[in-house]
């Protein structure tokens, strides 16, 4: 009769028990339902229940992502292109936007490294900056950093003018364009892995 007293009791919290897994910091309470529906018998209720919660946080964090966004899209700091790459995300390839992140911070901070040292060169061979430039530029733009995409015309132009002073003050700025795009497409990464850890828990069941 108790177990029967608690299975009821549980059931009729659901509805409430869906409102509060409505995001990851629910893992608590998903843990606690964890242990009492177990003590009943009710392995049914624990997957119903954790997937309706798994679903809700996945959608929370997803809008969170597209709001994100939104704002660099109204800062300047990210263009269109970077929602080109969230559209060629699939449940074929769930990862697609944190490996181009990842691949495009690699290859940026070694182009920038690049260019700087050949900047800081007594004699600066232009030639080679301008190949790290095209570089950097085109994975920058593939990401949507349209103002790192700007810096880097910038120090084309003082490249094709051979005037140091100008190379130098615009791979500074091109440092600092790359820093914002880094850290923004680092939080927009944070958010993605949490959804990932998300599918891996549920996966558990």
């Amino acid at each position: 009769m108790r177990k029967f007293l608690l299975t009821v009791a549980w059931l009729r919290m659901l509805p409430s028990l869906r409102q509060i897994f409505s995001s990851l910091g629910a893992l608590m309470d998903i843990g606690y339902a964890f242990v009492v529906l177990t003590g009943v018998g009710r392995m049914d209720l624990i997957v119903k229940v954790f997937s309706q919660g798994k679903k809700m946080a996945e959608t929370d964090v997803k809008q969170q992502i597209k709001d994100y966004v939104q704002t660099m899209h109204e800062q300047g700091i990210l263009d269109h292109n970077f929602e080109n790459v969230q559209n060629l995300q699939c449940q074929e390839n769930p990862h697609f936007v944190l490996e181009i992140i990842d691949m495009f911070c690699r290859d940026a901070e070694i182009c920038i490294a690049e260019m700087a040292k050949y900047v800081d060169e007594p004699v600066v061979d232009y030639a080679k900056v301008t190949g790290f430039i095209h570089q950097l530029k085109g994975s920058s733009s593939s990401v949507g950093g349209c103002r790192i995409v700007v810096a880097c015309r910038e120090l084309r132009k003082a490249t094709e003018n051979k005037m140091k002073e100008g190379c130098l003050e615009a791979c500074n700025k091109i440092k600092r364009e790359y820093f914002v795009v880094r850290d923004n497409l680092n939080a927009i990464a944070k958010m993605e892995r949490s959804i990932h850890t998300d599918d891996a828990m549920a996966g558990i069941f």
